[in-house]
């Protein structure tokens, strides 16, 4: 299940407890603070798009021409003559 459809069941679970007649003030407060929650929660997932965030996982593909690392430590030259560092 994704984030938008258990943010939209939530929110539908919410608005029918706030429809029974037996929620008392202090419940119906609490609901209401929810719902606002979850309408933001809603606000940020429609401003990412389609595409999701930017962080979204992407493929790294193999590139041949990309410089190889050097893990060691490079050699020092002096004047033709190699100092190596301890």
């Amino acid at each position: 299940m994704t984030t938008l459809a258990k943010l939209l069941a939530q929110k539908q679970e919410l608005i029918a407890r706030l429809q029974q007649e037996d929620v008392g003030p202090e419940e119906r407060d609490e609901i209401e603070r929810l719902l606002e929650k979850i309408e933001a929660a809603l606000d940020l997932l429609d401003k990412a798009g389609p595409s999701g965030p930017s962080t979204a996982r992407v493929e790294r593909v193999f590139n041949p021409d990309r410089k190889d690392h050097h893990w060691r430590r490079p050699k020092l030259t002096n004047q033709g003559s190699v100092i190596t560092l301890p």
